[in-house]
């Protein structure tokens, strides 16, 4: 953050009136998609180029050379951080992007497959599901008929939604896959959590990939619902329906 705000400062001091410009409305959108608090990475990269603009103009026309060198390793600072993060697999912009579905779709179809009941809520989860089941496996059966839960259906698999139109079904062991999800229809996977606590014994609780960030997300963007984990998965021992 600190080098690309140098970045921005000698950009502001070096380029021209018209790409000044461009600057100052990149800083006014910044601002307003904060307090409005939609900021995110699709929408930054959608203003970058107010951004990007004035930078390079600054670098060609910087008539220090001094000043030139410091902007480019401002913004070379910058990229070498980004990349930092993708390659380590953290300090992510999009942590979605790290969440490890298809390791933790081996344990949902393991439970489905012994005859528990798999609830989950995330598209990424269902997606490796349809893969992993024998039933929907488009490789194993030779064609592409669709992703559970919507478009194909495996027994013991349900969104939440389906699992209160099927007169919420329980098992000897139920696991509910919570995944940080942005509001899908049907019940929330706290109240799923909350009429199986009535009914059923809790197995024990795990957590998912950390966000070290999320502390300054619940105070900047409280509406985006983000959390500490981003993947829980509680499990539950019931008895007979």
């Amino acid at each position: 953050m600190a080098g690309l705000a140098i970045a921005c400062a000698l950009a502001f001091v070096y380029s021209g009136p018209l790409a000044r410009r461009f600057l100052l409305y990149f800083v006014a959108l910044l601002a307003a998609m904060t307090f409005l608090q939609i900021g995110n990475t699709k929408r930054m990269l959608m203003i970058s180029p107010w951004l990007v603009l004035p930078l390079g103009v600054a670098i060609g026309l910087a008539a220090r050379p001094s000043a030139r060198r410091w902007l480019a390793i401002s913004l070379a600072a910058v990229g070498a951080i980004g990349w930092f993060g993708i390659f380590s697999r953290n300090l992510y912009a999009a942590p979605h992007w790290i969440e490890p579905w298809n390791r933790v779709s081996v344990r949902a179809a393991e439970i489905a497959s012994n005859g528990g009941v798999v609830l989950a809520n995330n598209p990424s989860l269902f997606f490796y599901l349809t893969y992993r089941l024998p039933s929907t496996d488009p490789v194993r059966n030779g064609h592409f008929a669709g992703v559970l839960p919507a478009t194909v259906r495996a027994a013991n698999i349900y969104s939440p939604q389906e699992w209160i139109d099927a007169g919420s079904p329980v098992a000897p062991t139920v696991a509910v896959f919570d995944g940080l999800s942005y509001g899908g229809p049907g019940p929330s996977m706290e109240e799923i959590c909350h009429a199986l606590n009535s009914r059923c014994a809790s197995a024990g609780e795990d957590h998912l990939v950390h966000d070290s960030g999320a502390r300054w997300k619940q105070e900047y963007q409280p509406v985006s619902g983000q959390r500490e984990w981003r993947i829980q998965v509680n499990q539950y021992s019931c008895s007979a329906p």
